[in-house]
């Protein structure tokens, strides 16, 4: 029984043995052999940082919204003033436009002032957090909000 083997069934028989030992492996790993596997769950609160990202811009979506309120009362003050023919009438008007001009203004500072100051500190969170989802998701609140501003303010610029 001392047959020559080929190298080619040399070949087959090798794989035959590591093919068996990984399937002993195989099943020595499996939940079915009965041994304790300890696996260590992260859980990462994806929601705390989800919701303390946008209060953070909160108070500027409610700047934005307070703009396109009064732009709504400027075009419909400025529809008014177009139809009263009455001077008592039509100063009322203009001191009514006025304040929401200014009110317009102010918020728009605000938004400003407030788009910058979440810009320096989405900085500063994303130097300390390169890659991180919250960082993206950051950057992208800033971004969306920055643009929807911008878009207000052009509208209120052509009023």
């Amino acid at each position: 029984s001392n047959w020559p083997i080929s190298a080619r069934s040399r070949s087959a028989i090798i794989m035959q043995s590591r093919l068996d030992e990984l399937k002993l492996a195989s099943a020595e790993s499996s939940p079915a052999n009965k041994k304790e596997a300890s696996v260590e769950m992260v859980k990462i609160d994806v929601d705390d940082n989800v919701d303390e990202a946008i209060a953070a811009f909160q108070g500027i979506m409610t700047g934005i919204q307070k703009i396109e309120k009064n732009i709504e009362v400027i075009n419909a003050l400025k529809q008014r003033s177009r139809q009263e023919v009455k001077d008592d009438a039509q100063r009322k008007i203009m001191e009514d436009l006025d304040r929401a001009m200014v009110a317009s203004k102010r918020d728009a500072r605000f938004v400003k002032s407030e788009l910058d100051r979440m810009t320096i500190e989405n900085q500063k969170y994303i130097a300390a957090h390169e890659g991180s989802t919250s960082a993206q998701m950051r950057k992208n609140l800033l971004n969306t909000h920055a643009r929807h501003f911008q878009q207000v303010r052009d509208n209120f610029s052509q009023k």
